[in-house]
């Protein structure tokens, strides 16, 4: 199933071009002539996963713009962003590609959003073989000091998660993934393993936040789980 893509711009022109690129490499584009369009268009139902919007439009754009449409799509959906004036990033957008679009620009940060929701597909929160293998050598205390500070590891890797994609520190966020990851894999959180593999690989090049807050679900639903299960035993 093609995934949905929304594309923003007033200049018609512009529009076919990328619709007609974007729609060869199988997105399902809907267009909008500017941004209270689109936003009209979101609050209708539709549901884009990817928004690639003109910063420099009539009427609302920019960065008020991105947090309309954070609010309206919620954070799953990436934010791009174009502009013919050079820019290194904007606030709030997860990527920036410039005017005129490359159509192998446009390919390699589109890609880097497939890559990610492919990482993230129907993993489960936890392992249960992991969890048995534990619970045979462990006692119901010890396995849950165990995952108590392997999760407060976690969020304490989060805020450094945020803190590396707000400066936009590269390097730095994709080595906190990387020990997340591995951690998440000692314990068989594989969802949570899955989305940290995912931001390791991608960095700061694309939808940043929407991914470290799709680590804090998978973390929430782990201490759900565990907390279940404590209740349960």
């Amino acid at each position: 199933m093609s995934q949905t893509l929304l594309l923003i711009d007033d200049d018609e022109l512009t529009r076919s071009m990328l619709m007609l690129l974007l729609q060869q490499d199988g997105w399902h584009v809907v267009e909008a002539e500017n941004g209270a369009a689109a936003l009209q268009m979101v609050k209708e139902g539709l549901e884009p996963h990817v928004v690639l919007a003109d910063l420099q439009m009539p009427g609302i754009c920019g960065q008020d713009l991105a947090v309309a449409l954070r609010e309206a799509c919620g954070p799953h959906a990436s934010l791009l962003a174009m502009t013919a004036t050079i820019k290194n990033e904007v606030p709030e957008y997860d990527a920036l590609l410039q005017k005129p679009v490359d159509a192998e620009a446009v390919r390699g940060v589109l890609s880097g959003h497939s890559q990610r929701m492919a990482g993230q597909a129907d993993k489960p929160a936890l392992s249960e073989a992991t969890y048995a293998k534990l619970a045979a050598s462990m006692r119901p205390d010890q396995i849950a000091s165990l995952y108590e500070f392997a999760l407060a590891d976690a969020d304490a890797r989060v805020k450094k998660l945020y803190m590396f994609a707000e400066k936009g520190q590269d390097a730095e966020l994709r080595a906190q993934a990387h020990a997340l990851k591995g951690s998440a894999a000692m314990i068989g959180a594989l969802r949570l393993q899955s989305l940290a593999s995912t931001l390791e690989g991608v960095g700061t090049s694309l939808d940043t936040r929407a991914a470290i807050e799709e680590i804090v679900e998978a973390i929430a639903r782990l201490r759900s789980i565990l907390a279940e299960r404590s209740r349960s035993s």
